[in-house]
């Protein structure tokens, strides 16, 4: 987990209590938590929305936004300010000077890879409950998530708790690319520990159901709609990397 001090919750305390729980019960399930160092997670997450991504968009505009800005919308269909639409767009240029540093910073992206940045991990899944549509606000959303594809990690998000206010609660379980199923065998323990009904309806989790014996290392069991069922025009994707028609349900 995060060593302490270094999560955000952005003031929200409900937030910061839920995930405490959810590491509690972590724990009461039998894992042994380690700390780790997420500042350089931070780091890439700012990458996203502060780096040479941002700036490379900003080149591709630049002279269109010099001669005719109207014609860079806003973000929002009611939102016609100009003005507000000239601030995201400073916003925009802040992110220039991050083009010259993209290749030390993308290097630390990949250095980051390499020193085991990637190990499995167990962060919020948001750092707080949904603000109003604001851009930049809501890439306060992905603090916990943005870094995720520039490290080339998988992450599989889990329902925690209800909120005091009615809001769900999540964590995020992460790992490197290929451990999938490594997160689906904690995660679905962590679900059914959690007696959290399912959707609308509140309808009642099923009975944890026993793993299958016979299934090796390197397989995982999927479900499969449209047009790669049997007999259909991409089942042959499945066919080709070795996938085998398990039921039809």
């Amino acid at each position: 987990m995060p060593r302490h001090g270094q999560l955000i919750f952005f003031g929200d305390k409900a937030a910061e209590k839920a995930y405490g729980d959810a590491i509690a019960a972590v724990t009461a399930l039998g894992a042994s938590l380690v700390e780790f160092d997420l500042e350089p997670l931070y780091e890439t997450a700012r990458l996203l929305y502060e780096g040479p991504w941002v700036a490379e968009r900003y080149l591709v505009i630049r002279d269109l936004l010099a001669s005719s800005p109207e014609a860079i919308p806003s973000g929002h269909p009611r939102d016609h300010d100009r003005r507000r639409a000239a601030q995201r767009h400073r916003y925009l240029r802040r992110a220039l000077p991050a083009a010259g540093a993209a290749p030390h910073r993308r290097a630390r992206v990949c250095q980051y890879r390499r020193a085991g940045a990637c190990r499995p991990r167990r962060p919020p899944t948001l750092p707080r409950r949904c603000w109003p549509i604001r851009f930049e606000l809501n890439s306060r959303l992905g603090t916990y998530t943005n870094f995720v594809n520039l490290l080339d990690l998988c992450g599989l998000a889990l329902p925690a708790a209800i909120r005091p206010d009615d809001i769900p609660f999540g964590i995020t379980l992460l790992a490197p690319a290929g451990h999938d199923a490594q997160l689906a065998s904690i995660g679905r323990v962590f679900h059914a520990d959690t007696g959290l009904t399912m959707g609308a309806q509140n309808l009642p989790q099923p009975p944890l159901a026993a793993l299958p014996a016979d299934m090796s290392g390197d397989e995982i069991a999927i479900a499969v709609v449209g047009a790669h069922l049997s007999g259909m025009v991409l089942n042959g994707e499945l066919k080709a990397l070795g996938g085998r028609l398990l039921e039809a349900a």
